[in-house]
């Protein structure tokens, strides 16, 4: 049974955490929030409901994504999720993640940026 995924449109709500492992590969932190929008009483458009997550990016995608986004960076992803688990302090932790397979910058504000 494969793992669930998702693809969607998130954006960065830190900046990326690179770290190296112990063999050396390059292993990045991507914070990312998932927002759903909708249509307020008065016509206009409101953040409604919102999915955080945490992604995990290895290799050189990892390094070139830490060099590259920043927070506030809108991004297009697509990854599996999947629940990782350990042990702190004798109890036992566990959180869901985003295996990140591929992820983008949009173009859409920075078309906005460039038309100013």
């Amino acid at each position: 049974m494969a793992l669930p995924t998702i693809t969607g449109t998130a954006r960065l709500y830190a900046d990326p955490e690179l770290k190296f492992g112990q063999t050396g590969t390059a292993v990045a932190r991507i914070p990312l929030v998932f927002n759903a929008r909708r249509k307020n009483s008065a016509g206009e458009w409101e953040d409604a409901d919102s999915c955080f997550l945490t992604g995990a990016l290895f290799g050189q995608q990892a390094e070139a994504a830490a060099e590259q986004l920043a927070k506030g960076t809108e991004v297009e992803i697509r990854g599996r999720l999947r629940t990782r688990t350990w042990e702190q302090d004798g109890q036992r932790r566990s959180t869901t993640e985003l295996i990140i397979d591929s992820i983008a910058p949009t173009l859409r504000n920075q078309a906005r940026r460039a038309d100013r």
